[in-house]
């Protein structure tokens, strides 16, 4: 039990003292790696010669490494140098002097003399200069003289040796000092055994730490990953409700603008037809000033109709309801007969003294097209009311080309253009122009949108383009089949 702990004793002492050789050994390397990249950056980038040789200088300190330190100075004085910080590089030059004299450096002290010398010359400072380079004449004869004394030591040095060396070649002849040879060869033996032992043992241990060091990295990754992936579900339901948050918003948006345009669009003909069949419980006007009571009465009550439709159309478009079937249809026939209707039957174009023009890209040839002829018919007859009660007089004009794979429609008229942000949210329910709607305009928010969806429904896409002189043109497209 005490050999076990004896032998225990020594390989701790035999690993400090192995750490500790490991760590002057990883801080020389250190201070060496530092100094390198100040000597590579000299001549390329003396800032970060600087900082190397400032790191060089700070791990130095550390380890008492004075060669690597003066060395260190003089790389820096030469980077300032080339910097042109002649003030920073003589003081780092002076630094590495006393160093290398305090720590006696002769060779290195010569050279810091000489660069001292030169660089006082360069800058006109001539007096330092010649200073500098008579201690530097001095040093060199004192080292010479240095080198001189140790050679004339060294040579009976020498002499003794060569004795020495004589005895012990007597020596080794001697059968007693074989023997004594032989015991320390024994002994060596016997030393790397428990050398050999004690590196097992230290790689073992270290095997262990490893084996477990790993496995709790494989744990602690394990763990961040599951961490991760709760992290994100939790961003992707802030997400997801967020998402519902705004689209509750927004239903709550749309349900408040959709009670007051109703409020809007329904008081207004309802207010009409109110007032005008009280006026025509009073006797005391004309049969013709009450035939023209009625006519507005009729008009508001169209209107109102038409926006109940408008309403119940939308609603069945949005939940998928109407599905229609695709007819081929003559498409010049099917656009003269609503110019006809519009220009000779219906007086909404007849009031306003609006002539309505009708172009067709292929003149009296048939061109077939499939659609939907009622869709359709509703997109075309919206879009020519809307352009008739717009305008004040002029014209309006309709019609069609073929692009490629496409028809586009287009309504043009020449009332006042809308500007861009109107434009822009032209199409969205119940969503109404600066400018204040007439009688021909109510529904027009919901119509707009409502045109759009049948469009869309089709294939198709709607916009609006403002003329250059005066009015706009609403343009949609639809695919041939």
């Amino acid at each position: 039990m005490r050999k076990l702990l004896l032998i225990f004793l020594y390989c701790s002492f035999s690993i400090i003292s192995f750490a500790s050789e490991g760590e002057n050994i990883s801080g020389n390397n250190l201070i060496n790696t530092y100094y390198s990249n100040a000597e590579f950056a000299l001549k390329t980038n003396q800032k970060d010669c600087i900082y190397w040789a400032n790191k060089a200088i700070a791990e130095s300190l550390n380890q008492d490494n004075y060669s690597t330190l003066c060395k260190s100075y003089l790389i820096k004085g030469k980077a300032n140098e080339l910097l042109k910080r002649y003030n920073e590089a003589i003081g780092n030059y002076l630094q590495s002097k006393t160093v290398a004299h305090e720590k006696n450096f002769p060779e290195l002290e010569l050279a810091i003399l000489k660069q001292i010398a030169q660089l006082y010359a360069h800058i006109g400072n001539y007096k330092s200069a010649v200073k500098y380079s008579e201690l530097l004449r001095i040093r060199k004869d004192s080292s010479e003289v240095s080198q001189l004394k140790l050679l004339s030591k060294d040579l009976p040095g020498k002499v003794e040796l060569d004795k020495k060396e004589l005895k012990i070649k007597e020596l080794r002849a001697n059968k007693s000092q074989l023997d004594s040879h032989l015991r320390s060869n024994l002994q060596t033996i016997d030393n790397l055994g428990r050398l050999i032992l004690f590196v097992v043992v230290g790689y073992s241990l270290i095997f262990i730490s490893l084996f477990w060091i790993n496995k709790q990295s494989k744990s602690i990754m394990e763990k961040n990953m599951l961490l991760t992936t709760q992290q994100n579900k939790l961003e992707i339901g802030n997400g997801a409700l967020e998402h519902a948050r705004f689209k509750a918003e927004e239903s709550d948006r749309l349900k408040t603008a959709f009670l007051a345009n109703i409020s809007y669009e329904t008081r207004t003909p309802l207010n009409s037809i109110m007032g005008f069949s009280e006026l025509l419980r009073d006797k005391s006007f004309t049969p013709s000033e009450r035939k023209k009571f009625i006519e507005i009465i009729h008009q508001h009550s169209d209107a109102l109709l038409k926006f109940v439709v408008e309403i119940f159309d939308a609603a069945r478009i949005e939940s998928g309801e109407i599905i229609q079937d695709h007819e081929v249809i003559d498409l010049n026939e099917f656009l003269r007969e609503i110019h006809t209707y519009y220009s000779l039957e219906s007086d909404l174009a007849c009031k306003k003294n609006i002539e309505l023009v009708l172009f067709l890209q292929f003149g009296e040839t048939h061109y077939k097209f499939k659609t939907i002829p009622d869709r359709l018919r509703k997109v075309i007859t919206h879009l020519i009311e809307n352009a008739i009660g717009r305008s004040a007089n002029g014209k309006v004009e309709f019609g069609y080309k073929v692009i490629d794979s496409l028809v586009q429609f287009y309504i043009k008229d020449n009332s006042p253009s809308f500007d861009t942000g109107q434009i822009d949210i032209m199409f969205e329910r119940f969503k109404q122009t600066k400018r204040e709607l007439n009688i021909q305009d109510q529904g027009m928010s919901l119509g707009l949108t409502l045109t759009r969806n049948y469009i869309e429904s089709m294939g198709g896409y709607i916009w609006v383009k403002r003329n250059k002189s005066n009015g706009s043109t609403f343009f949609f497209t639809l695919p041939i089949s």
